[in-house]
């Protein structure tokens, strides 16, 4: 039986904002996008299909992504929208018609536009991606120092110098103790009598190396006891940053990351200073509440919707909005809430101002990382300057609908 055509598949690479992880997404062939549209007739789970079809495109990943869970947990629900259009290009090609209507008399505008040119991307400061472009772009003096970015990078490298100190101590030790042991060996062959371990006062070792081996050791020590001092004891201080009053770590990230397959590999890619662990606290002013606010992930925008397939399209929205909160706080009445079906509740009872304040907060310090679709062009009938926006999502199912 036939099994398909030879020919070389279109590819988009992508680096996505908020993670800084790069990916190369290749074309959808045609029984998948039949799927895809298929599968998009309940909105309730579109995302889920969604995520699914991009994982199954993906040509190229990190190398500690290996399964449809570690896709998820890795990847933000802003990173989506990026890799969602790499999807969209690869499959149905950057250009589309637009037919705008002119903000200032009304008329609509027929434009044919490349998607490529209208592509943005504002990256999260301390990815690594950014960090590594940052160097480059310093080196050959492309851009302005950034006292901020300076300042992790020197504290990545730091950590990196005690870790290569560690490590080349370690193997000049492993190295002593094989020599011991073959000494040792010989030894034994001409003397069976010869102790395992030497009486005091005796060594087996050549005395010009008995300085070289103390040398080792109290090199060792010292990486070693620089490394607890990093890691103020505590192993966990390996993994994330010490917070500070207005952030805290998130357990369940910190957690799913520890579980990875591949744990050393995934953080030098998903760094300590990455965006998966960064909790904002927000006090609300009028309810005296304190909201703590994070990015989710794939994986915990299709933990949470799963629990609730039956849902009408406002409380879906409703819950979707909540995926932002982490927990909810009030001294005063001694709350906390943590519990998705709380945390709903808690939001439904505020007071519009502090609905806002999150929103205004979360847009700081998240949302303004992403990819968004935008170019200006002039309107045809009064030549005033107007700006064209595309939602990547919309397009898609456009694309589909006429499919």
């Amino acid at each position: 039986m036939f099994k398909g055509f030879t020919f070389s598949t279109p590819e988009f690479p992508v680096v996505v904002p908020q993670t800084g992880l790069s990916f190369t997404v290749r074309s959808m062939n045609t029984g998948e996008v039949g799927k895809l549209k298929s599968s998009l007739v309940s909105p309730n789970v579109a995302h889920k299909f969604i995520n699914k079809a991009i994982f199954d495109c993906l040509s190229d990943k990190p190398d500690f992504i290996d399964t449809y869970d570690d896709f998820k947990k890795f990847v933000t629900t802003r990173d989506r929208e990026a890799l969602l259009f790499a999807l969209y290009i690869s499959t149905f090609g950057e250009e589309r018609d637009f037919n705008p209507t002119c903000s200032e008399c009304g008329k609509e505008n027929e434009l044919k536009v490349s998607l490529n040119d209208m592509y943005q991307i504002n990256m999260y400061p301390f990815s690594v991606t950014l960090t590594e472009s940052y160097k480059l772009a310093r080196a050959a003096q492309m851009t302005d120092h950034d006292p901020e970015i300076e300042a992790k990078i020197k504290e990545r490298e730091d950590e990196e110098a005690k870790q290569k100190a560690a490590e080349e101590a370690a193997a000049r030790m492993k190295k002593i103790e094989e020599r011991r042991k073959k000494m040792l060996s010989e030894a034994q062959k001409n003397n069976p009598e010869v102790p395992d371990t030497p009486p005091d006062g005796i060594t087996l070792v050549s005395k010009e190396n008995v300085k070289k081996q103390e040398e080792a050791k109290k090199a060792a020590a010292e990486a070693e006891q620089e490394r607890i001092a990093a890691i103020k004891i505590d192993p966990k201080d390996l993994l994330v940053p010490k917070p500070d009053k207005d952030s805290i770590m998130l357990d369940s990230q910190k957690e799913a990351i520890k579980k990875s397959q591949e744990y050393k590999d995934a953080m030098e890619a998903v760094n300590p200073d990455s965006i998966l662990y960064l909790i904002e606290k927000v006090y609300l002013p009028v309810s005296k509440v304190t909201c703590f606010l994070k990015q989710p992930t794939l994986w915990e925008e299709e933990e949470v919707l799963s629990k609730a397939p039956l849902m009408g399209k406002d409380a879906q929205d409703v819950v979707s909005e909540t995926l932002i909160i982490n927990k909810f706080t009030q001294e005063e009445q001694d709350v906390i809430l943590t519990d998705r079906a709380d945390i709903v509740a808690g939001y439904q009872s505020l007071p519009p101002r502090d609905k806002m304040m999150i929103f205004e907060e979360f847009n700081k310090k998240f949302s303004e990382y992403e990819m968004k679709l935008d170019t200006k062009y002039f309107c045809k009938s009064c030549s005033s300057e107007n700006v064209l926006r595309a939602d990547i999502t919309m397009l898609l199912f456009r694309s589909l609908s006429q499919y």
